[in-house]
């Protein structure tokens, strides 16, 4: 069964007169007869009773006619969801960000731009560590990413687009002793416990802060996000780095200090690959073309 056939069986269906079907469908009547008998063949059932004064469904007429009508209607839906696929204003983006990310404001701001340019993209967004956004956007796994490539290495198949850039500051527990100087260096720390932000290729947590304190630090507790980090420190179980974005979302029970000596800084790079060719991707990344993003800083 063709189509074809669905459509041609609709106009006489509705119209109940094979001189207006063909009419409608511009084609001539001894051809939607022939059409009609070939379908009525190939479901070996009648169609229509037709004599010279009336045309009518037979029961099995009656009982294609809303299957009919719902397989083209899915027809229809289906080559206009292929348009707006095609056009960009329908499909996924998947995206992966990093905590400075939503809290300096740069996820919130391209999601709602998006939304609000193309409502009909699904977006789907994971929080995830540099690296591991990293992996999955070279495995496709990601469209686009949003984090620091400070502990990554440039790629030559993505583009960066640096948003934003944030001092790194240290975290410490309120009662801490060192919580009372206004400037604090890297050997001040040097015999404090880090809590490490762990994640793929860095299982310890300790590779940032090694390149920004120029030293290994010791690594008392690992925790899987930045937020969670400041959680155990905000608890007095260590002390950690972290970009200067976090500092007034959680204040309470942690203070914050800058290293004098250490002027390594937290960016917010978007990283997407150079080649895309998914529409709806292509459109995100014309949607962020059009934001400013360091002014809301």
């Amino acid at each position: 069964m063709e189509l074809r056939h669905l459509r041609y069986f609709l106009a006489v269906a509705e119209e109940l007169h094979f001189a207006r079907a063909a009419s409608r469908l511009s084609i001539v009547q001894p051809a939607l007869s022939m059409q009609i008998k070939a379908l009525e063949a190939r479901l070996n059932a009648q169609l229509f009773v037709r004599n010279r004064r009336q045309v009518r469904l037979t029961a099995s007429g009656q009982a294609l006619l809303p299957e009919a009508r719902r397989i083209l209607a899915q027809v229809v839906q289906a080559e206009e969801i292929v348009r707006q696929t095609e056009a960009g204003v329908l499909g996924r983006v998947r995206v992966g960000y990093a905590a400075s990310a939503l809290y300096a404001g740069v996820l919130g701001r391209a999601v709602h731009t998006l939304q609000k340019a193309y409502p009909n993209i699904e977006l789907q967004v994971s929080e995830l560590h540099p690296h591991s956004q990293h992996t999955a956007l070279r495995e496709g796994r990601l469209d686009a990413t949003f984090g620091p490539m400070v502990s990554l290495t440039p790629d030559t198949e993505f583009e960066h687009r640096r948003l934003a850039e944030f001092a790194l500051r240290v975290a410490l527990p309120a009662e801490h002793p060192l919580a009372d100087n206004a400037l604090i260096t890297a050997s001040d720390l040097r015999q404090e416990s880090f809590i490490g932000y762990i994640g793929e290729h860095d299982d310890e947590g300790s590779y940032l802060m090694t390149r920004a304190l120029g030293y290994r630090p010791r690594i008392g507790m690992q925790a899987q996000s930045p937020v969670i980090a400041l959680g155990l420190v905000e608890a007095g179980l260590g002390v950690t780095l972290v970009s200067s974005v976090l500092a007034p979302r959680f204040s309470q029970g942690v203070v914050y200090r800058e290293l004098v000596d250490v002027d390594l800084a937290l960016d917010v790079t978007l990283i997407m690959r150079i080649d895309e060719h998914n529409p709806a991707v292509m459109a995100f990344r014309r949607v962020l073309n059009d934001i400013t993003f360091q002014d809301q800083m």
